[in-house]
């Protein structure tokens, strides 16, 4: 996959470029930026630690098997993994909710993809990560219980060259809970712009 993202960057892109990856697509960024820091201005990791942990392998495979079997414990158990309970999440359980119902109606290819990408990281290990040399940022939310801050803050210290950043009263759903804060987080780094601190 970072083969086929390069052979696009080369045809299309042709110039250096930025690079923002989320959650899954975590392990294509940093394979691609390992062989490829050179073409990128800055690369940007939300939500996104250096591969799926073994103790939340038997989570990831309930989900694969229900998936299969029961879309409504599927969504239900993938938002519970994903979420937080806290009361400090702006429309925590009106999201949660429209969440829940949108991966019930997840189609026969949605759900195979999630297995696919499942598998393909259960098997990936991040391994030399010194070898991306482009700025880098890596964020989730505060309250992510999936991406955790302290497995992000892990990705980020192997990384050399990088920033950690969390995004306040958030989860892994970040970029639905605070879309401006996410927006302003990325695009203050791409752009090179001072964040004033709260």
């Amino acid at each position: 996959m970072a083969d086929c993202l390069d052979d696009f960057v080369n045809t299309e892109i042709k110039r250096t470029f930025n690079l923002v990856s989320c959650s899954y697509a975590t392990g294509l960024a940093l394979e691609y930026s390992k062989k490829n820091s050179f073409k990128i201005d800055k690369l940007v990791l939300a939500g996104s630690m250096q591969d799926i942990p073994e103790e939340e392998w038997s989570n990831v495979l309930m989900l694969m098997s229900s998936c299969l079997n029961d879309p409504k414990k599927f969504s239900k158990n993938f938002l519970n993994l994903i979420t937080s309970n806290s009361s400090f999440i702006p429309k925590q359980k009106i999201i949660k909710r429209a969440a829940e119902r949108k991966a019930e109606k997840y189609t026969e290819d949605q759900f195979k993809c999630f297995i696919y990408n499942s598998i393909r990281l259960m098997s990936y290990k991040a391994i030399n990560l010194d070898k991306i040399t482009c700025p880098t940022l890596c964020f989730t939310g505060e309250l992510d219980p999936y991406v955790t801050p302290k497995r992000c803050k892990s990705l980020a210290d192997s990384i050399p060259n990088s920033n950690f950043e969390l995004i306040p009263n958030s989860d892994h759903l970040f970029h639905i809970e605070k879309p401006s804060e996410t927006i302003e987080l990325i695009s203050d780094y791409l752009l090179g712009r001072q964040r004033i601190a709260a």
